[in-house]
């Protein structure tokens, strides 16, 4: 049987995670609600024994009280009817909030009143609750509302001489009310930035976990077929020997053929079983990447002709950390995916990453039809193609690729028509100390 204090404990905690931030803010605002009106009520015979309250305004208080109740209770309603909430319902309920607590405050003593600060705490609430905009408002309404409860105390100090005959400072109450408010925006807005960034980790970890699933079903499925495909191999090898010594006729075209489709098999099945990166086994070596894409561009020779261009002097080394092998296989697959979209000339541009000195940016241009939305949706995919042939596999080692060396990779429209496929690499410690200095 729980005791009075543990469901007081349960009342004052906070709500338990919720994925709809509005609708936890709106709980959070029904039991802070609660506790208000226990709090006022508690209020109620000091402020009759110390002066604060006349005994002609306990009925405007108490229907005060009551209203607030209600209100709650409808509110408490609709959040278990799972209505909708958004940022306007969150402010009117917040206005609510302070437009009560001014009038009962304003009943019972006014600024005088020992626990007049709620007014800051609601203008400090809004603040983490709401976005900027409603958020001020809500400190306008706090203002007027410790104007308001300023004017009270001075009617008060007419009938009580101790107050005095200027009441607290009001100057005083509005700069606290505006450094609360501050704090709690700068805060909400920090706490929203590391929360979205928390969430893109933990989206980049089950990523991370998909892709190490679908590397080993992949290099044990290829490990299964290999050996019969090699077994298919070499029968078709001596079936292809048998028949030219009987001469049936000529079939060397279908030989040929057949010959072709096994070696693609063996293709396919080899680039599958070596698509996954492992980044707890991956070395992040230092590699000079301009040398690294200059080299590319001079041995490359596929039909679309490339063109290099890079943001900083020739002579100048551009260290990254990544390993050279996998980095030279994945700018390798971003320009075949652009030699396959267009025959038109591709460009390459190496440069340094807008609003990051600690990352450089290497764009792959070409001038295609561009990426079906519905690849994009799911870029990183294994089997995510739209081209009628290959995988999908290459951005998928791509995307694998940069993710495992803290890099990324994204493929956004080219201006003018076609594909930019940016991959964005870590520069290597050295590098980064080399222009601190």
């Amino acid at each position: 049987m729980p005791t009075l204090s543990d469901k007081l404990f349960r009342a004052a905690a906070l709500p338990a995670g919720e994925e709809d931030s509005a609708r936890w803010s709106l709980t959070l605002l029904i039991r802070l609600r609660f506790i208000h009106i226990l709090f006022e009520l508690a209020l109620l015979w000091p402020a009759l024994h110390f002066g604060w309250m006349f005994p002609s305004d306990v009925p405007w208080y108490l229907a005060a009280l009551s209203g607030l109740f209600v209100f709650n209770l409808l509110a408490r309603g609709w959040n278990r009817a799972g209505l909708r909430v958004t940022s306007i319902f969150l402010l009117f309920q917040i206005a609510v909030d302070l437009t009560a607590t001014t009038v009962l405050f304003a009943l019972s003593g006014g600024l005088m009143n020992p626990i007049h600060s709620v007014v800051h705490f609601q203008v400090g609430l809004a603040g983490l609750l709401l976005p900027t905009r409603p958020a001020l408002f809500v400190l306008a309404l706090g203002c007027t509302a410790l104007a308001i409860l300023g004017g009270s105390t001075q009617s008060l100090a007419d009938t009580y001489a101790w107050i005095g005959p200027l009441g607290p400072n009001l100057a005083y109450e509005w700069v606290l009310a505006g450094a609360i408010s501050g704090v709690s925006i700068f805060a909400a807005h920090l706490n929203r930035h590391y929360r979205k960034r928390l969430h893109e980790a933990e989206q980049r970890g089950r990523q991370q976990d998909r892709l190490r699933a679908t590397g080993a079903v992949a290099s044990g499925f290829c490990h299964e077929l290999a050996s019969p495909l090699n077994a298919v191999g070499l029968l078709a090898d001596r079936l292809h020997r048998k028949s030219a010594e009987a001469d049936p006729g000529d079939l060397s075209e279908e030989w040929r053929e057949l010959r072709e489709s096994l070696s693609r098999c063996d293709a396919i099945v080899r680039s599958m079983a070596g698509v996954p990166w492992d980044p707890d086994a991956l070395s992040l070596q230092t590699t000079d990447v301009a040398l690294l894409l200059r080299k590319i561009t001079r041995e490359w020779n596929g039909k679309a002709p490339l063109r290099f261009e890079s943001a900083f002097p020739p002579e100048q080394p551009l260290f990254v950390s990544a390993p050279p092998v996998g980095l030279s296989q994945t700018v390798l697959s971003l320009l075949r995916n652009a030699e396959e979209a267009s025959s038109a000339p591709i460009d390459i541009r190496l440069e340094s990453l807008d609003g990051d000195r600690d990352s450089l940016l290497i764009t792959v241009s070409d001038r295609g039809a561009g990426v079906d939305p519905s690849v994009l949706r799911t870029l990183g995919s294994p089997f995510n193609s739209r081209k009628g042939v290959g995988r999908g596999l290459g951005l998928f080692s791509a995307v694998h690729f940069a993710e495992s060396i803290g890099g990324a990779l994204q493929v956004l429209p080219r201006s003018g028509g076609g594909t930019d496929a940016r991959l964005i690499l870590p520069r290597a410690a050295e590098e980064i100390s080399r222009r601190s200095a």
